[in-house]
């Protein structure tokens, strides 16, 4: 296997994954758990009965900063651990 440099993470890119990771995280989270109020029997008049009664956003959006954190780290793992770099070294890219 060829010679690599020790593969680092810095700042900005730990931030640029934890960014997009978090979105990923969040987007499913969005409409998990959410009741409307045509759900709940009791539609505010003047209102839409599509709209939640409580959408727990500042919960979801501690869950997904959670997530991101974690999957950062776990990405930030396989970069120093030279993981990813083994794996790109399985490539042939000879034989195309």
């Amino acid at each position: 296997m060829g010679n690599r440099e020790e593969q680092t993470m810095g700042f900005v890119e730990i931030g640029i994954v934890w960014f997009i990771s978090s979105w990923l995280v969040f987007f499913p989270l969005v409409s998990r758990g959410t009741v409307t109020q045509e759900e709940d029997g009791h539609v505010v008049p003047g209102s839409e009965a599509s709209a939640p009664i409580d959408h727990q956003l500042p919960k979801k959006a501690l869950w997904a900063i959670a997530g991101g954190a974690l999957f950062t780290f776990l990405f930030w793992l396989g970069m120093v651990s030279g993981l990813f770099a083994q794996f790109i070294d399985l490539i042939d890219y000879t034989n195309r």
